[in-house]
């Protein structure tokens, strides 16, 4: 339910807390798991309501606690932000976090309170220049290029404008930052690099593209 859902927010922003605190350190490996298990369940649970077309409506009343306790916030600040956690557990919880992107980026609609939500002010630039490390968790980096891929999959002339930043710092990260893995010697890795730089290339060729 909505309240259920808005619960699991409310839990996760309040371990999320916990988690930056300095002081934080006893049953870290506890409350990572149980941080990590209600990611997953608040991401499935938007993409269930999403998908209940006979329900319409569904979708907007789950994603609302999402959006009303910042959950967009929380998950960017547990990518991004220095933990006193042991790195094999920050991996553990930038993993999930990468993977309830990708499904809540699969599962809402364009037109949407929370895909507005997850695209406004260059969030997800944020999180493609996120600096994480690899070496600790080998699904890490391929599930970081499935959300650049999701990113550029979705990219038109309608929406450049929200993922391209004339004036930050990395201004076009889905590809400046995926080109980086193109000679990766992972071959998933490698495939998932040129599939995101094709699909970018053919889209910014296309005159239609720089057309009003």
């Amino acid at each position: 339910t909505v309240q259920q859902l808005d619960e699991i927010c409310s839990r996760i922003d309040r371990l999320a807390e916990q988690i930056a605190h300095p002081g934080f350190s006893a049953h870290d490996e506890q409350v990572t798991s149980e941080v990590v298990q209600l990611i997953q369940c608040m991401g499935e649970s938007i993409a269930w309501a999403y998908g209940q077309h006979q329900r319409p409506g569904l979708g907007e009343q789950f994603a609302q606690p999402f959006v009303d306790r910042r959950l967009r916030d929380r998950l960017k600040a547990l990518l991004t932000e220095r933990k006193p956690l042991r790195r094999e557990l920050q991996s553990r919880i930038a993993a999930q976090v990468l993977q309830t992107i990708h499904i809540l980026l699969q599962a809402t609609p364009a037109e949407s309170t929370l895909f507005c939500n997850l695209t406004a002010g260059w969030y997800l630039n944020e999180v493609v220049a996120v600096q994480l490390d690899f070496r600790e968790n080998e699904d890490l980096l391929p599930l970081w290029m499935t959300v650049v891929k999701d990113i550029a999959t979705m990219l038109d002339r309608d929406n450049m404008m929200l993922f391209f930043d004339p004036c930050g710092e990395k201004p076009f990260p889905i590809f400046t930052e995926a080109i980086k893995y193109y000679h990766h010697p992972v071959s998933q890795v490698r495939t998932h690099v040129g599939a995101t730089s094709l699909e970018i290339f053919l889209k910014l060729r296309d005159e239609g593209f720089w057309t009003e």
